[in-house]
């Protein structure tokens, strides 16, 4: 709890690993999933605006990716509308395998050679695997890896002084 800038209380409660029993510390960083997305959204935006990409680029533009049957662009990776299969519904993915690191080429390889749910652009399916795109488009437009990108563009210009992109990265994210 603080109020004008000064911490009135500050406690943690609970473990922060349960297996080991570690307790909980007020410092204790945290993968946060999904929340990584509109990082990964503003970021493309900023790319856009500085002129190293348009949001309706086929994706194969920027990065390595097997063409499918219909133009997949950047705005539906970010829109969820590419029909690209989520990876995380996957027979390869489950809550340990999440709590590992991955590389992104091999994390890409899950569902890269993976047919299209629908044709692009014509239906909206949640897709983590259009956000792990997103974020080979940002390290290979912006020639930083997405933590170095995320830590000067995004969270040094907000004042984010406990966020490290390798957490909210969580697998390559």
């Amino acid at each position: 709890v603080a109020q004008g800038g000064k911490v009135l209380y500050e406690r943690a409660l609970g473990l922060a690993n349960m297996s080991t029993s570690t307790a909980l510390s007020t410092t204790n960083q945290f993968r946060i999933g999904s929340v990584t997305k509109q990082f990964a959204a503003v970021a493309i935006l900023q790319l856009e605006e500085a002129g190293k990409l348009k949001v309706t680029d086929e994706i194969q533009l920027h990065i390595d990716f097997p063409k499918k049957e219909k133009p997949i662009t950047i705005q539906h990776l970010l829109t969820h509308t590419s029909g690209i299969p989520n990876f995380t519904n996957g027979p390869s993915y489950s809550p340990d395998a999440y709590a590992k690191d991955i590389a992104l080429p091999d994390l890409i390889a899950l569902f890269a050679d993976l047919p299209l749910e629908f044709e692009p652009g014509t239906k909206w399916n949640y897709s983590n695997s259009g956000y792990i795109l997103l974020t080979a488009i940002i390290e290979k437009v912006s020639g930083q890896a997405w933590s170095d990108y995320a830590q000067k563009h995004l969270f040094v210009p907000a004042g984010m002084s406990n966020t490290t992109a390798s957490l909210i990265q969580g697998s390559a994210s």
